[in-house]
């Protein structure tokens, strides 16, 4: 078997394992009578440390160089996802590969596939929110992917709507607002718009360049990697929340010395502080709630939580 198709198929085992067992998870909170976001709330806590105990940590200590070559994998190669895999396991994760806790190369692989595809779970939990939440007071299992829609948000997907009209019964009403809506010729936007700008624009220069650079950094780290569940929409409007940073040094040729830069590319790791981390974040996520930037609020969601369990320790 492939180098790709052994992390391929060990990956999709483990997104489907995963599925039964949240699936599982779910019905028996259900009969207890759990609430959502303490459910949700238990398996964000637990799921990243667990990966991070069982995998990451492992792969790090035993195999540092494979692990940094298979990590830098998007900006070794360009093509589709599966493509560079394979490329990048034959040749650079390869060489680097010492085989000293590890009975075979292919067992290595195997933990690769584990370790990506529970952070992928992570990151797509989080950024479903509501949608999961809706599943489990409904006790639609049937739509339990754990996978982003191809090409839309979940909001637009059929699933989503069928099962908000059934909480929010008054959104029928919207929703065939808005069918008509695109049948029709629609009205220049602006004028819908022009009563929100002054409020759309306070917001975003509340942001401090600290906080702009933290929203650069998830947002780069996202659109790196595939099935990012960044859309178009989404990074237009963090260009613009990002863009209005007040340091021109980004223009000089030195530009790794400036602050800015610096920023941008520690994250949240700018801040060594553990309370700071999280207050960043806290005041960030804040800032972004009406801001309909979900992929990037979500990513923000997860790393609070990550914060939050080093505090704890």
């Amino acid at each position: 078997m492939k180098y790709q198709q052994v992390y391929q198929t060990t990956y999709n085992k483990t997104t489907e394992a995963a599925k039964r067992l949240l699936i599982r998870y779910f019905k028996k909170s259900k009969e207890r009578h759990r609430p959502f976001n303490k459910i949700n709330n238990d398996f964000l806590r637990w799921i990243t440390p667990y990966r991070e105990a069982k995998f990451e940590n492992n792969l790090k200590a035993s195999e540092y160089e494979a692990f940094s070559q298979f990590s830098e994998r998007y900006t070794l190669y360009q093509g589709e996802p599966s493509k560079i895999h394979q490329w990048v396991l034959e040749e650079e994760v390869k060489q680097a590969y010492l085989g000293k806790n590890y009975k075979t190369y292919n067992a290595f692989i195997k933990d690769l596939a584990i370790n990506d595809a529970l952070n992928e779970i992570s990151r797509h939990y989080h950024i479903h929110y509501n949608y999961y939440e809706l599943i489990y007071e409904q006790e639609k299992y049937q739509y339990f992917y754990l996978k982003d829609f191809t090409n839309m948000s979940y909001e637009s997907s059929e699933e989503y709507k069928e099962m908000i009209v059934v909480k929010y019964p008054y959104k029928a009403k919207e929703f065939e607002a808005s069918n008509e809506g695109d049948n029709n010729e629609k009205e220049p936007f602006n004028q819908d718009v022009n009563q929100n700008v002054s409020i759309t624009e306070s917001m975003i220069a509340d942001f401090k360049d600290d906080e702009r650079m933290l929203v650069l950094s998830v947002l780069y780290d996202l659109v790196s990697k595939p099935n990012h569940g960044v859309q178009l929409p989404e990074f237009i409007r963090a260009c613009k929340i990002v863009g209005l940073y007040e340091d021109w040094s980004v223009f000089n040729d030195k530009i790794q010395q400036s602050t800015i830069y610096q920023m941008a590319y520690r994250g949240i790791d700018y801040t060594t502080n553990k309370k700071l981390q999280l207050e960043k974040i806290n005041s960030v996520l804040s800032k972004l709630e009406s801001l309909k930037l979900k992929a990037i609020s979500g990513r923000l969601r997860m790393m609070k939580t990550e914060v939050s369990n080093k505090l704890n320790k």
